[in-house]
């Protein structure tokens, strides 16, 4: 494909939109060369013409050979790629922050769950020493090895003050 200079693509874009058709667009484009310039009634206008003539026939078969490719589905020299393929970006990062949406919605699940369990556990034990000190039972092995620790670590503690207290 032929390289064209895109510089004046806002404003000819701009002008294209302010016309009802193509063919408008290029009415008026070719009236203000037929009224400013020299470009169709000057010395060189059959030359002109002629380069005009075939400017046309280039871009024809340009499109030409971008229709055969995109029935052979090669898509290259289409002008939607760059908008198919941000639309396609705009999916893909869409469908990554609902991945991300959902995991995030799992992991605060997972979360209250474990919350939940911990706390309906700690409710049962509540349950059972409240049951015990009723009853006046005996404290569960656990609770027994945990009162030792405190046991001792106040003992412990005791020893070193009374060893202070001798210095």
């Amino acid at each position: 494909m032929a390289q064209y200079d895109d510089r004046f693509d806002g404003a000819l874009y701009g002008m294209l939109q302010a016309h009802g058709s193509d063919m408008d667009f290029l009415n008026t484009v070719f009236g203000f060369m037929q009224r400013k310039t020299g470009c169709f009634s000057g010395p060189e206008a059959e030359k002109n013409f002629q380069t005009l003539i075939n400017t046309f026939t280039v871009q024809l078969g340009e499109l030409k050979k971008a229709r055969q490719k995109k029935a052979q589905g090669v898509d290259e020299d289409d002008e939607e790629l760059p908008q198919i393929m941000s639309e396609k970006v705009k999916k893909d990062l869409e469908e990554e922050k609902k991945r991300k949406e959902e995991a995030a919605k799992q992991a605060e699940a997972r979360k209250k769950e474990v919350a939940a369990r911990q706390a309906e556990k700690k409710a049962k034990e509540e349950a059972e020493k409240a049951k015990a000190d009723q009853n006046g039972a005996e404290p569960k092995k656990e609770e027994k090895v945990e009162e030792k620790k405190e046991k001792k670590e106040g003992d412990d503690k005791e020893e070193e003050e009374e060893e202070e207290e001798e210095e």
